[in-house]
């Protein structure tokens, strides 16, 4: 089936359908609500060269706490400011203008909510980016940074380097991963008799 196809039980199961878009299509995936409440989503690829760097703390935070900060209502400078943000993310990503990343992934909204529970947080993006990181955010609902950068290995290292280092002199506990993006998103394969491949 196509991803189209699978987006509506995927999201259903999962829970959140970005999180399941970006399994389904790989790149960048832009989810949104239709009026009847069903998902849509598209594919933003994503340029190559690109990498994430995460830190993950050795720490948990329910994705119900996470929400639970957030304000019920956003100030309209603040609604400008990140409507403008998500634009301009698609524009470094697919012009690709990498280093606009820096302000495309800005933050009036979650991330000052959240970093009452996660008080690291500026620090460890501050950090991410002073080590030649594109661009810095809180991955998700957190607790996890996610950094993205040049894949070199030489720059991915430095980065996971400041921010081991950023989160060793706060005291927080865990550990860096480097990954590369997905461009794809689920494949399907047919199998052979006895589940081996053809």
């Amino acid at each position: 089936p196509e991803p189209d196809a699978l987006l509506g039980p995927a999201a259903e199961l999962e829970g959140h359908p970005d999180n399941a878009a970006a399994a389904l299509y790989g790149g960048l995936a832009v989810t949104v609500r239709r009026d009847d409440g069903t998902p849509l989503a598209r594919r933003v690829p994503v340029p190559a060269g690109l990498a994430a760097v995460l830190y993950v703390p050795d720490q948990e935070l329910a994705t119900a706490a996470a929400r639970a900060v957030l304000p019920a209502t956003v100030p309209l400078a603040d609604a400008v400011f990140n409507a403008g943000r998500c634009a301009l993310l698609v524009h470094a990503l697919t012009a690709p203008d990498l280093d606009c990343l820096r302000w495309a992934l800005e933050d009036r909204w979650h991330q000052p909510a959240r970093a009452r529970l996660l008080p690291w947080l500026p620090a460890l993006l501050a950090a991410a980016l002073a080590a030649g990181a594109y661009g810095a955010c809180l991955s998700g609902a957190g607790p996890s940074v996610l950094a993205l950068g040049p894949s070199e290995p030489a720059r991915m290292e430095a980065i996971g380097g400041a921010l081991a280092a950023a989160a060793a002199g706060l005291g927080l506990a865990g550990g860096v991963r480097v990954l590369p993006l997905a461009a794809r998103g689920l494949t399907v394969e047919p199998l052979a008799v006895g589940g081996a491949r053809p």
